[in-house]
Formats: C-alpha cells, structure tokens, sequence
C-alpha cells in the first residue's frame, strides 16, 4: 500500500477528546488532545494526560456545569 492510501484511513480513525456541555454539544468547553481507532471494537488510544487533564476540569473547572461530560468527536458524530 503507497503511502497515499494510508491518508483516509488514518484521517478516518483519529478522533478528538474534550468536555462538552450535553445541553448545547456544539461547542466543546475544552479540547484535551486527539486519539486514534486500534481497532474495529471502538477501542482508542490517547495519551494519559489527555484524560487526566480533562478529568481534572470536570472536577474543578466545570464541576457546578451537570451537564458537562467527556466526549469523543469522530468527524461529525459525538460518541
């Protein structure tokens, strides 16, 4: 496979990891890093601080916002 046919698959399996509001998921409240797709199952990786960063603003910084959860946008979907 030629390095140009990797592109769409790896651009297809990276995903972003941030805090959104549930009432208006639009717009992120924080972004803490990307991940990417390892297998078919919905398994990611991500590297550690992303979600140690993004669980200790749900704790401190977004901890009176209930409607605040950590969220992974692939393309236009919110999982």
């Amino acid at each position: 496979m030629a390095n140009v046919d990797i592109v769409p698959n790896l651009k297809a399996s990276t995903v972003a990891i941030g805090i959104i509001d549930e009432s208006n998921p639009m717009f992120p409240l924080a972004i803490g890093g990307t991940g990417f797709f390892i297998s078919e199952d919905g398994f990611f990786v991500t590297a550690s601080h992303v979600l140690d960063d993004l669980d200790y603003l749900l704790k401190d910084r977004f901890k009176d916002n209930l409607n605040a959860r950590i969220m992974i946008k692939i393309g236009r979907a919110h999982v």
